[in-house]
């Protein structure tokens, strides 16, 4: 497991194309922008309460099959969410 959790800084943290196996846990994280473009998620990302100062970039291609919770996540710019693939209609991918 890839884990952030409580992670900080003013910097980008930028993880493209990137297979991540296990969950990947950025819970609590503090950052300037997030950028999973084309990645993929095998078992989800949790982002519950992650605060970001820019976008939180999951586009070009990023899927996940497990859950990506957004649950009390806070930023001041919009979420880049285009050409992202999840799960098939009636599964659960974000909360």
């Amino acid at each position: 497991m890839l884990d952030f959790q409580g992670y900080a800084t003013r910097l980008n943290l930028g993880l493209q194309s990137c297979l991540f196996r296990d969950r990947l846990v950025l819970q609590d994280a503090k950052l300037r922008g997030l950028y999973l473009t084309g990645s993929r998620a095998e078992h989800g990302v949790d982002l519950d309460w992650l605060t970001t100062e820019t976008n939180v970039h999951l586009s070009d291609k990023f899927h996940a099959t497990g859950l990506v919770n957004l649950g009390g996540a806070r930023n001041s710019a919009p979420q880049d969410v285009t050409q992202k693939r999840l799960p098939p209609r009636g599964r659960r991918a974000y909360t």
